[in-house]
């Protein structure tokens, strides 16, 4: 007794009926379109007077009804990913320094 594997029809032949073809070019457009409309924040956290990298420092995004962020590698760089346009608060800390608090806004152009 062997297994039978049957496909559905519209695969029949190698061929995709016209209405298979919009539907997967929406989910395309609208998979771009989302991942067009994010960006990333990247930069590079130091010491202010020796200039040296502050490794594992912790950099968090907030507002705007997201709350993420990053930590710093061991060149002091961030960065934080998938960042919808808006106005965010910026929060930098490192133990055994002051914390830093900040605005931005992340516009597309």
């Amino acid at each position: 007794m062997g297994v039978v594997f049957e496909l559905p029809p519209f695969f029949l032949g190698g061929k995709t009926p016209y209405y298979m073809n919009k539907i997967f070019l929406i989910l395309i457009f609208a998979l771009t379109y989302s991942v067009c409309q994010q960006t990333s924040l990247t930069g590079k956290i130091t010491d202010k007077s020796s200039g040296d990298p502050l490794i594992g420092a912790n950099v968090v995004i907030a507002g705007s009804g997201i709350n993420t962020g990053a930590a710093t590698n061991f060149e002091g760089d961030y960065k934080v990913q998938n960042i919808p346009e808006g106005s965010y608060e910026i929060k930098i800390t490192y133990i055994g320094y002051s914390d830093y608090k900040g605005n931005i806004e992340i516009i597309y152009y």
